[in-house]
């Protein structure tokens, strides 16, 4: 991987910028000539201005210089949740994750957080380990059994940014029901800061769209329902893009034929899955109606067994 000295001699290269042009008070010729030669250090307000005088953001800089805006730690996670995911599964015509091939993925996980103590790295086993003792999520509201640590981090966390977020979708379904309900209550106020970042609006939405997933699980239609009423009017958010706002109006009636489905209100339930479906039809959004038609099956067929789904949105 190349240092970011390297990286940004080559991005100012790219641009046909000579060292005089990119230098100024802050930041002189011999020393961006030093940095780029990895012969000295650089803070951060430094390099962020450097940044700004050839025109490349904290993002694209490291998709250039690394591949991806993922951690190393988050780049082995992403391994083993991509078996997990719905687009995989259905990809790999699979109504299960391959649990051999994610249970050799974890142990080695594992083996790092033993070497070396990273945040994301315990929440993320905590998770797996959760999982791997409830392989149906339901069993846990029995014994009272879920991650107390990680409840505890994301209800005094005030403030949360990207992490939080995605934390709270990757554990929703070991948490309480009443616990998930309260924290989705308080996704608004948690995510003022979350929301200030040019394209995070999704995962927002995606937070209300797995929290109906797991209630729905768990077999708490009311707070389903609940927070269902919550994305309606999150909705109407100034902030959300148009296509966002008329791809996920083309969804929620699909997202409430979830819950009735559970209900046991079958008839209601298929109407609304046919409604989502017939406006993916008619937009010839085909990927997305294979997709959710299959998703509405795999719904289907579970609820018939006296099973339960759960997906996390992404």
């Amino acid at each position: 991987m190349e240092t970011y000295g390297a990286t940004f001699k080559r991005l100012r290269k790219n641009k046909g910028l000579t060292l005089k042009q990119v230098a100024d008070e802050l930041n002189s010729i011999s020393f961006i000539s030093m940095f780029e030669h990895d012969q000295t250090n650089i803070s951060v307000d430094r390099f962020e201005h450097l940044l700004e005088k050839i025109n490349v953001s904290f993002a694209e800089f490291q998709i250039e210089r690394k591949g991806t805006l993922l951690t190393t730690v988050e780049q082995k996670i992403a391994a083993v949740e991509k078996l997990r995911s719905v687009g995989y599964l259905l990809s790999k015509k699979q109504r299960s994750p391959d649990l051999k091939a994610i249970d050799s993925k974890l142990t080695k996980l594992q083996k790092q957080l033993q070497q070396h103590y990273d945040l994301r790295l315990d929440h993320y086993l905590q998770i797996a380990q959760w999982q791997h003792r409830y392989p149906d999520p339901r069993e846990s509201l029995k014994s009272g059994d879920y991650p107390i640590s990680i409840s505890q981090y994301l209800f005094n966390v005030d403030s949360w940014g990207v992490y939080e977020v995605r934390l709270f979708m990757d554990a929703m379904m070991t948490l309480p029901p009443m616990q998930i309900r309260q924290l989705v209550d308080n996704l608004k106020n948690k995510t003022v800061r979350f929301q200030k970042i040019p394209g995070h609006e999704t995962d927002i939405v995606y937070c209300y769209l797995t929290a109906i997933s797991v209630l729905v699980g768990l077999s708490d239609c009311p707070a389903a329902t609940h927070v269902y009423h919550l994305l309606e009017n999150y909705l109407t958010q100034p902030n959300l893009e148009m296509a966002q706002k008329v791809y996920l109006k083309i969804i929620m009636p699909f997202m409430r034929g979830w819950i009735k489905l559970y209900e046991n209100q079958i008839d209601e339930a298929n109407q609304l899955f046919a409604e989502t479906l017939n406006y993916l039809r008619h937009f010839q959004l085909n990927h997305q109606l294979e997709n959710w038609t299959a998703i509405k099956d795999g719904l289907i067929s579970t609820q018939r067994n006296h099973q339960s789904n759960f997906f996390r949105f992404m």
